[in-house]
């Protein structure tokens, strides 16, 4: 998604001692153009990339350091296979690195060439990747200049982040999310750097990295090449975060020591793999020497030219044209046309996924594949305004939660005004019970981001920031403490689960900081009267085990004592469970229901399923010899999570106990899809969940514009009823802040959303809120899983 910088440049316009040729990209944190120098002694010219902070972001403190570290380690490198900064400065309030131009290729782009196979074969992309290696191992090596190591991790060592030359150098690039382990410019809390399919897994798991994360992911690098496929296929982003550490064998033509050479370097603890970049490089260069003639730089050059000597012909013409004079003020080219990216390849037979801001992209001299990433920054660097996050940030991922900061507008005392400028965090789990909860609510809770990105509403705008509560209370109440008191936010929105909702309100409330759209229909939530603060867009728990109930009684005809609930043992399985048994109760049923549950984080269902057998199997004696079932069991309701729940639904179908299965839609559809799918077809077949939204395949208008947000957003992830939740949550909260005018405070943005009445967001329903209504929907959608695992919408009426 490009993001509209304050000023574009144009043609003959200078900035500092660069002139201004063409645009290359623009990224979330910065701009790319190709410049040259001027006023050099005897007319000396020379090609210079130059990297841009956007203005606004150089107003921002931690963006500033962020990029003024970036500059730090950038101006220190200087190696072969490192690309080259040559100059750090700042000119008129714009922060900029200038870097050297490269002709060439990202091996991203290489790899995919029709051409590959015959023309960069195996030999050469090993000997390729022993470059890239040298070039870490520098990095990871090098020291200040008293000699202080700086303990350098690149964490984003991807195929578009390796240059290959038109003379067959290799560089290493963007060293723009590197982590340097002494720091002041400390990473913040939750935010995940880098691409998921190239991360280790104590990357993924928020730990602590070293230089052997960027072994690892070379490792998946060699995988690749040596089995001429992704390592992950076409998982989404989730999927690959949640079975990273489950890497898939190599086919067994490989040669032995390459296996050997890859298992070690991808190994799933950080002590098993190799302990530097040179040792596994040694390792390559040893099975080079013994099986293979090396490549000489000239032929890697020779083959990276002819895959795309059309485009290269361009960019030279583009460059040509401009040194002669394009005319002053004229629009800056660009220097990238995606029509000649190559339409098919031999060597990998699915398009990577790629968190840039085109998926297609040259070297650094043309490209955007090495402007900074998404994944490598806090969630606000590709936004610009309220609830712009949606369909575009890929870091939320795994990100935990996210706030949206004060920025400028008039000054508003402390206390309760906390919502001068607007300030927001949403507390998403990195390993939530649905795993797609917490980077599908950031996609669709800004899927407003359409109507906002020009400016704001009312002028305002708003930055994002992550943190992690890995869906543990204790996490949720620390991390909105430090929001609160040393960040300032005003609103927390889109809380994942019930438990860290339980652990965060009363310290949220308590602080009169808005808990808004919150992803749980817990009770604790919709008291009576409401709690001023606390707003929810979507129904209870309460009212989808009703409408469970409903439907089983009046439209199945399923007898009342023939319903079980299996619910997990927190304050989330109690909140389903209060709800069914008090509307059996409203039904007539006046005695206990079975109740059968497991362990919150755990797999536990064993006992729940022994139960329930033990219960369906219970009989009861009529006359003197027939004996008949008390009550068979014909409808368990759940309240679980994915794993739980597509465990449990094996274990009872295997027991032939035939029950129709519904869960309510905290379940994570896609998630649990997936994993009964795993199981066998037959397991998913049936199976109901009740939904807060409607399908996200509807033709509604509002559902309609969600499908365009995401594919305009993130066109590499598909529809699904979360992101949809979030993409509405994000609407009505807008809603709100519209309403409330240009001098907003939190007293008068919860005056504004109690005076929201019939809002109509386009999915069936209007949405009002009121003084003493705080839930703006209650209604109920049924979809049921097919032979194929997909979801199909169902009448529960």
């Amino acid at each position: 998604m490009p993001i509209a910088s304050d000023k574009s440049y144009a043609s003959y316009e200078s900035f500092g001692k660069y002139r201004f040729l063409a645009e290359i990209g623009r990224g979330g944190m910065s701009e790319i153009y190709l410049t040259v120098t001027q006023g050099g002694l005897g007319g000396f010219q020379k090609l210079v990339v130059i990297k841009l902070l956007r203005r606004d972001l150089a107003e921002d403190d931690d963006f500033r350091r962020m990029f003024l570290e970036e500059a730090r380690l950038a101006a220190r490198l200087n190696h072969p296979n490192v690309v080259q900064t040559y100059d750090v400065g700042e000119d008129h309030g714009r922060y900029y690195l200038a870097m050297e131009y490269l002709e060439g290729q990202t091996f991203e782009r290489v790899r995919r060439s029709r051409q590959a196979s015959k023309l960069f074969p195996l030999g050469m992309q090993i000997q390729m990747l022993s470059r890239v290696l040298s070039g870490l191992h520098y990095a990871h090596e090098l020291a200040d200049y008293d000699d202080t190591p700086i303990a350098t991790v690149h964490r984003d060592v991807t195929p578009s982040n390796i240059l290959i030359t038109y003379d067959g150098q290799v560089k290493l690039v963007d060293f723009g999310i590197a982590k340097v382990l002494d720091s002041a410019t400390q990473t913040r809390v939750g935010v995940l750097k880098g691409k998921a399919r190239y991360m280790a897994p104590e990357q993924i798991a928020g730990g602590s990295v070293d230089r052997r994360a960027d072994i690892y992911s070379v490792g998946v690098m060699l995988w690749e090449i040596l089995a001429s496929k992704h390592i992950w296929g076409g998982l989404s982003e989730a999927e690959i975060l949640r079975r990273n550490a489950d890497v898939p064998q190599l086919p067994p033509e490989v040669p032995a020591m390459l296996q050997q050479i890859c298992v070690k370097a991808m190994a799933h603890r950080p002590e098993d793999r190799y302990p530097t970049a040179e040792a596994l490089r040694a390792d390559l260069e040893l099975y080079m020497t013994q099986n293979m003639t090396p490549s000489r730089d000239r032929d890697v050059g020779t083959a990276v030219a002819e895959m795309f000597g059309d485009e290269r012909a361009r960019i030279r013409q583009i460059i040509d044209a401009q040194l002669r004079g394009g005319g002053p003020g004229s629009t800056l080219p660009a220097l990238r046309d995606p029509r000649l990216t190559p339409s098919g390849n031999t060597t990998f037979d699915t398009p990577v996924a790629v968190n840039s801001v085109a998926n297609s992209g040259s070297g650094l001299g043309f490209s955007s594949d090495n402007l900074p990433r998404p994944a490598a920054f806090p969630i606000s660097n590709r936004m610009r305004v309220l609830l712009v996050a949606g369909a575009a940030v890929v870091a939320a991922v795994s990100i935990g939660a996210f706030a949206l900061i004060r920025g400028r507008g008039p000054e508003v005392a402390e206390d309760s005004k906390h919502a001068a400028a607007g300030a927001a965090v949403a507390a998403l789990p990195i390993s939530p019970p649905q795993p797609e909860a917490p980077l599908a609510i950031v996609r669709g809770v800004t899927g407003d981001a359409i109507t906002l990105e020009a400016g704001g509403i009312h002028g305002r705008r708003v930055k994002l920031r992550a943190l992690d509560d890995g869906y543990e209370g204790s996490r949720a109440l620390a991390n909105v403490q430090e929001l609160i008191n040393d960040r300032g936010v005003f609103a927390v929105i889109g809380n994942v689960g019930t438990p860290t909702a339980k652990e965060a309100l009363p310290f949220v409330v308590s602080k009169k900081v808005i808990f808004f759209g919150a992803f749980t229909g817990s009770g604790i939530l919709r008291r009576d009267p409401p709690d001023r603060y606390v707003l929810n867009y979507r129904a209870s728990y309460e009212e989808e085990t009703a409408r469970m109930v409903n439907y089983l009684l009046d439209v199945k005809k399923v007898p009342d004592r023939g319903i079980v609930v299996f619910a997990q043992n927190d304050s989330y399985g109690d909140a389903g469970f209060e709800g069914a048994t008090k509307m059996l109760r409203r039904h007539g049923r006046d005695d206990a229901v079975l109740r059968v549950g497991y362990d919150r984080n755990t797999l536990n269902v064993d006992d729940a399923v022994n139960k329930i057998a033990e219960y369906h199997s219970a009989t009861v004696r009529v006359g003197n010899e027939l004996y008949h079932p008390r009550h068979p069991v014909r409808a368990i309701i759940m309240v679980a999570t994915y794993k739980a729940a597509a465990r449990f639904i094996q274990k009872i179908r295997d027991r032939k106990i035939e029950a129709m299965l519904l869960n309510v839609s905290f379940v994570g559809s896609n998630a649990l899809s997936e994993e009964l799918l795993e199981l066998g077809r037959s397991y998913a077949q049936g199976v109901i969940v009740t939904q807060v939204v409607p399908h996200y395949e509807s033709g509604a208008t509002g559902v309609l514009r969600y499908r365009d947000a995401l594919k305009k957003f993130h066109p590499d992830q598909h529809p699904d009823f979360v992101s949809l939740e979030g993409y509405i949550v994000g609407q009505l909260f807008a809603e709100g802040v519209r309403r409330a005018g240009r001098d907003i405070d939190t007293e008068k943005l919860i005056d504004a959303f109690e005076a929201i009445r019939d809002f109509d967001p386009g999915i069936g329903g209007n949405l009002s809120f009121g003084m003493s209504q705080h839930q703006a929907s209650h209604k109920v959608w049924g979809t049921q899983l097919d032979e194929h695992g997909a979801f199909r919408s169902i009448d529960m009426e």
